[in-house]
């Protein structure tokens, strides 16, 4: 920590230059604001400044209140008979945050939250989205995919060929554009024999 009465928090002790912090050296530089007497919404807006999109307003008031009570520890509390919920973001090989799979042998990284909610919904087997026609036992992980599925039972084709004198419809958008591909004559898989 510094001893200059100014608000910013020390980044001599660890790089900051680009790669985003863990979550235990962002705890440590909300404590170090508290220790130093500098109001929450006051640290806030310096280390939303210095790091950016890594803290919410939410988190740091929850880590101020329990440095308030006296627990100044920046560890997880364990949770008796829960799971212990982790941050899923984590630094990618080139610094940039994304979310990581934990599942054995995957770590498959997304950039997204939900993304990585899909792939988890894979690995268990969940398909909420289930065909309503009877005798059909579809499930998808997708709405979307369903929909295209339906088009199988309906024969509604709303992907339609706007070319002059085709009327080819389809019931999935990737395969009017293939289709647009071959009045285009755009080959680009051609055999080099």
């Amino acid at each position: 920590m510094n001893d200059t009465n100014d608000d910013t928090p020390d980044t001599t002790s660890e790089d900051t230059s680009g790669v985003p912090m863990d979550q235990i050296t962002l705890r440590k530089r909300i404590r170090e604001q508290f220790q130093r007497g500098v109001p929450a919404v006051q640290a806030f807006k310096v280390l939303k400044t210095l790091y950016g999109s890594i803290i919410s307003q939410r988190t740091l008031q929850k880590w101020y209140k329990r440095f308030k009570s006296g627990n100044l520890s920046v560890e997880d509390d364990s949770r008796s008979g829960r799971p212990k919920q982790t941050d899923l973001r984590v630094a990618n090989k080139v610094g940039n945050l994304v979310f990581r799979c934990e599942w054995p042998d995957c770590g498959s990284e997304y950039s997204h939250k939900g993304r990585l909610k899909r792939h988890m919904m894979v690995h268990m087997n969940v398909k909420p989205y289930r065909c309503e026609w009877p005798g059909c036992d579809y499930a998808s992980i997708e709405n979307y995919e369903l929909e295209y599925h339906k088009a199988i039972h309906t024969g509604i084709k709303k992907y339609v060929c706007h070319w002059p004198e085709c009327d080819r419809k389809f019931a999935r958008p990737e395969h009017l554009r293939l289709h647009t591909l071959w009045h285009n004559n755009d080959k680009k898989y051609r055999c080099p024999w």
